[in-house]
């Protein structure tokens, strides 16, 4: 925001030489699924790093510019008939499948470009896809022209869950078993101890954590009640016994209900 507001514009990118993820991910499964100490780094593309940006900006639109002109009912450059999807109320299962034929052929990544906005809508920020080759496209976007595909907000969480779920640095991860995840998801649950099954990497209390499922997948990220080596102590055991596991009490949850975010993070 400095540097905005001295008159520079910022650059971001996210390629190869600053992203370790597919290193991290070598090394885990070849640990068999978890890489003890080692998380993620990077977000894969340029386009899941410039939604979470926008998110943590709290920006009102966030222009994805691609080489098509938008998403299509199918692929512009094989069928004559495609027709371009002026506005989507939200990213599902229709629209994925269309990204999958209206990006084939090297048409952009429509598919990534459908996850940056699904990320950055469910936190308040509009996403216009629209074509990087079209004359003045951003300035006509902006004056109100009907140009791209225009995904609207879906919802506008609180600033501190959205902080959870995209602006702050994960520090590590918890690992739970099935019955956890369900409850978590489904039945809007605290993370107790019983249902932690692994931990990985080194944290402190207080610091947002991923949740994930034993495959490596991640569910949800959340603020935890205990550092990492308090954590690896109470994983398996029940809320009951962490004064005699630890020697003190803070909380029965790992990470209580209120500071956990479930879903696309």
């Amino acid at each position: 925001m400095r540097l905005l507001e001295v008159g520079v514009i910022p650059v971001l990118n996210e390629n190869d030489s600053v992203s370790v993820a597919e290193l991290v991910e070598h090394r885990r499964s070849q640990a068999g699924g978890a890489a003890e100490g080692i998380a993620p780094a990077g977000f894969g593309d340029n386009d899941g790093l410039s939604a979470r940006v926008a998110v943590s900006l709290d920006a009102d639109l966030l222009v994805l510019l691609t080489n098509v002109g938008g998403l299509y009912t199918a692929n512009p450059r094989t069928d004559a008939s495609a027709t371009r999807i002026a506005e989507l109320a939200g990213v599902d299962d229709v629209a994925r499948a269309r990204a999958d034929g209206s990006s084939a052929g090297g048409t952009g990544g429509m598919a990534s470009k459908l996850e940056a906005a699904q990320l950055a809508s469910a936190e308040g920020t509009a996403v216009l896809i629209a074509g990087g080759a079209e004359t003045r496209v951003i300035e006509r976007a902006l004056a109100g022209e009907d140009v791209g595909t225009l995904i609207a907000v879906a919802s506008r969480r609180p600033a501190r869950i959205r902080h959870i779920a995209v602006g702050a640095r994960q520090r590590g991860a918890l690992v739970v078993n099935d019955g956890a995840l369900r409850a978590l998801m489904g039945e809007k649950a605290s993370l107790l101890p019983i249902g932690v099954v692994g931990v990985e990497g080194t944290f402190d209390k207080g610091d947002v954590v991923e949740i994930r499922d034993g495959s490596g997948r991640v569910h949800g990220r959340g603020l935890v009640n205990y550092p990492a080596d308090a954590c690896r102590k109470l994983a398996g055991r029940r809320s009951e016994e962490i004064d005699t596991i630890l020697g003190w009490r803070g909380y029965d949850a790992v990470i209580t209900r209120d500071n956990l975010v479930m879903g696309a993070v």
